[in-house]
Parts: C-alpha cells; sequence; structure tokens
C-alpha cells in the first residue's frame, strides 16, 4: 500500500472495529507487511492468515514469519511454485496449515504503478473505467501469447495464459487434509457457475465407494466448461532451473558424463602460443609431468598431448605433480580456449 491507501485503510479498519464488524470473521488475511505490523499492534484479537503466494519460497523465510507473527497466525498461503513434496516438508516443519492455490489464474507480475496507463489508446479512460477490465500482450522472447494484465486501484497485475489445474490431485490433498487447505478461485468470467460441479467433484472424494471412471468424466467436464487451457504447473517438481542446463554447451555437457576417473578439471584462461591455465576439480585427480591428456573444447573437438612443461600459477615454479585445487600452467595447444574440459585420455 501507499502511504494514501494506508491512511484510508486504517480509517475504514477503525469503524469496522468500533462496530464490532470482526466478530463475524474468522481471520483478516493479510499481504502487505505494513499492514501486518499495523494489525499485529493494533488488533492483537484479530487472527491472522499470511499470504505469501508471492513472498518467499524457501522454508527458512516462511519459518521466519511463522515465528514473527506466533499463535495469531491460522494459515500461511504459499506459492504454487512448491511441489506437493515441499508442501507436506514444510507444512510438518512450520507446524502451520498451509494453503495453495488448486484451481485458478497464476499471477506472475505486480506493481502499483498504472502500466497501462501509458498505452496511448487507454490514456484518456478514467481510472473507474480500467477496473476490472485487462488487456492480452504477446511476449517478444518466448512463444507465450495472450498474457492478462489488468490494471485497477491496486496498479497492474500480469496473469500467465494458462491457469492453474490441481483437481486431479485431490485425493493427495485430502489425504494431507490437516495439514494443506485449497483454495479455488472463479472470480474470472462467471467461473463461479461452475461451483457446483467442483463440489460434486471434490465430494466423491470422500465415497470410498465411487467408480474413479466417474470422478475422471467429472473432471473433463469441469475443464472443458472451464474454457481455458490448465496446467498442473511444478506440483511434481519445480524444473524451472532445467532451462539452465539448456543454455548451457551440450558439447561440454555430454563429455562430461564421461568417467569421473577421466575428469582432471576446467580450461581456464588462454594466451596464445604461451600457455593455458587449468584448475584441478577432481579430488582423486593426481596429474603428474608427462601424463597424455585430452581436452574437449566448446565446439566438440578433441586435443591430445602429453604434459611437456607444468608450472604453479602462483609462483611460476615448474613441478612434477599436481592435485585437486591446484592452478597450474600448461604448454599452449591450438584449439583449446576457456571452458574446454581436461581429461586423462589413457580412461577415453
Amino acid at each position: 500500500m501507499t502511504e494514501n491507501i494506508f491512511d484510508k485503510f486504517k480509517i475504514y479498519f477503525q469503524e469496522l472495529s468500533s462496530n464490532d464488524i470482526f466478530t463475524f470473521f474468522n481471520a483478516v488475511r493479510i499481504k502487505d507487511l505494513g499492514v501486518l505490523k499495523y494489525i499485529s499492534d493494533m488488533y492483537p484479537a484479530l487472527k491472522i492468515q499470511l499470504i505469501l503466494d508471492n513472498g518467499p519460497h524457501n522454508l527458512e523465510g516462511i519459518s521466519a514469519f511463522v515465528d514473527l507473527i506466533g499463535e495469531r497466525l491460522e494459515r500461511v498461503i504459499v506459492s504454487s511454485q512448491l511441489s506437493k513434496d515441499s508442501l507436506i516438508s514444510y507444512a510438518k516443519q512450520v507446524k502451520i496449515p498451509l494453503e495453495i492455490l488448486v484451481l485458478g489464474r497464476i499471477m506472475l507480475f505486480y506493481t502499483p504503478r498504472k502500466l497501462l496507463s501509458f498505452i496511448e489508446d487507454l490514456r484518456a479512460q478514467r481510472e473507474s473505467e480500467l477496473e476490472g477490465k485487462y488487456v492480452e500482450a504477446n511476449s517478444e522472447e518466448s512463444f507465450h501469447n495472450d498474457f492478462q494484465i489488468i490494471e485497477n486501484i491496486h496498479g497492474t497485475i500480469m496473469f500467465y495464459p494458462k491457469d492453474l489445474c490441481l483437481l486431479s490431485y485431490v485425493d493427495y490433498f485430502c489425504n494431507n487434509i490437516d495439514l494443506i487447505n485449497i483454495r479455488i478461485d472463479l472470480r474470472e468470467d462467471n467461473k463461479i457457475n461452475l461451483l457446483k460441479d467442483i463440489l460434486i467433484y471434490l465430494g466423491r472424494h470422500f465415497d470410498k465407494n465411487d467408480d474413479n471412471y466417474v470422478n475422471n468424466e467429472l473432471l473433463e467436464n469441469i475443464k472443458r466448461k472451464y474454457k481455458k487451457t490448465v496446467i498442473r504447473g511444478h506440483i511434481e517438481g519445480n524444473k524451472t532451473d532445467l532451462i539452465f542446463k539448456k543454455l548451457k554447451n551440450h558439447h561440454l555437457n555430454a563429455s562430461k558424463k564421461q568417467s569421473d576417473s577421466a575428469y582432471i578439471g576446467r580450461v581456464l584462461e588462454t594466451e596464445k602460443s604461451n600457455y593455458i591455465v587449468v584448475m584441478i576439480e577432481n579430488k582423486n585427480a593426481l596429474v603428474k609431468l608427462g601424463d597424455r591428456i585430452k581436452i574437449i573444447n566448446p565446439l566438440g573437438k578433441e586435443i591430445l598431448f602429453d604434459i611437456k612443461k607444468m608450472e604453479k600459477i602462483d609462483n611460476n615454479q615448474c613441478v612434477e605433480i599436481a592435485k585437486y585445487n591446484d592452478l597450474i600452467l600448461l604448454q599452449f595447444s591450438k584449439g583449446v580456449s576457456p571452458g574446454s574440459l581436461v581429461y586423462f585420455s589413457i580412461f577415453l
């Protein structure tokens, strides 16, 4: 919240408090940390459900908030990027029920700034006219299209083109009902009409005599009525870091799969016609003067040669043996470049 909005919020909250409205609510759900501090100080009797769906995703961060709020904390709303194994592990350790989105839009980005107001054809519209409306944007850096971008009184929010649907995992959530709460978001495009079908689907999972085929049929019917592509997200495991492996040179990835006993280390630097700098990364490697080595460069080319000269980089002293963590200078060889991998050739 900005200060202006926060001042209005405090007045509104004080009015609710004076009229005993709080007695009708189980808890207050809080996302803004400034509001968390205010509620904690001014209304100690109120139970809190903390929204961390775009906050810390690790156990240490979540636990810090749990410890900070204490016994008043009823629930923590966590990110949909967590896997089911992480959810159970976290819930058992923080000893506070977690909540995860099971059906609804996936928020990618939020800012209090009014970004759509900079678009020429929307600039003249009043703020009230932008409430609840959105534009669709395409990515110039990926194949994804139709990102929903909404501007309202809170700022600008960006959603993923596909929605999250974890209804097929309802048995898993039912088996861990004391640890994990589920949230279904049907606010968009009158999707509230699906509520009856969803409740029937959920209810039949508590009926042990129900036919699984009927449940599958119900789920497929819900997906058809949902009229939007859905994904299961990271429930089986967060693999977003796999893209970094794809960015790495495939020649080097493939070559490093060879026997660990053959691997020596990596070329860090070269100076044409003078030397190459090698870091010995294998704890068991013992490199000796006269050894035959093979170097695989980023293009996949293999360079084979015998070590005729070996020096320590810190004092330029000639040595006959080098071991783990040593930085050594070897004679220059054409085709070797930084990032190349070094192996004992006898194992290849």
